[in-house]
């Protein structure tokens, strides 16, 4: 019986000094060497939340 495995998806979070963080915010924030500000996000240009090469993201701003 062979049974074929789904492939393997990348995670969309990791952890970093104890805390949860999305691996979109994490990649922009070592691109800027900054952290991101509360009311700043990462946005996908394509839509692919999955598609995070730094060339796809970009900042925006929160509304509240």
């Amino acid at each position: 019986m062979n049974k074929k495995r789904a492939p393997r998806q990348k995670p969309s979070h990791k952890t970093i000094n104890g805390k949860k963080q999305s691996i979109n915010r994490w990649i922009m924030e070592e691109h800027l060497g900054r952290s991101l500000e509360a009311h700043e996000h990462v946005y996908h240009k394509d839509g692919d939340v999955k598609n995070n090469d730094i060339e796809n993201l970009v900042i925006i701003r929160k509304k509240y």
